[in-house]
């Protein structure tokens, strides 16, 4: 079992665990919404920008 894919495809899903409208993971260049989500592109703008600013965070 791929434990990151595992929070958005398995029940309890990420959703059932926090208050939200919605979740997405951007994993292996893959994505996974669920519920009320920016674009895959958004998403993908997010992920970089995270990455650039805050790469070394854990």
């Amino acid at each position: 079992r791929d434990a990151p894919v595992a929070i958005v495809t398995q029940s309890p899903n990420v959703m059932d665990l926090v208050k939200c409208d919605g979740a997405a993971l951007y994993y292996r260049k893959k994505f996974w919404m669920l519920g009320v989500t920016p674009t895959e592109a958004q998403i993908k703008d997010i992920t970089e920008w995270l990455l650039e600013y805050h790469g070394e965070s854990t």
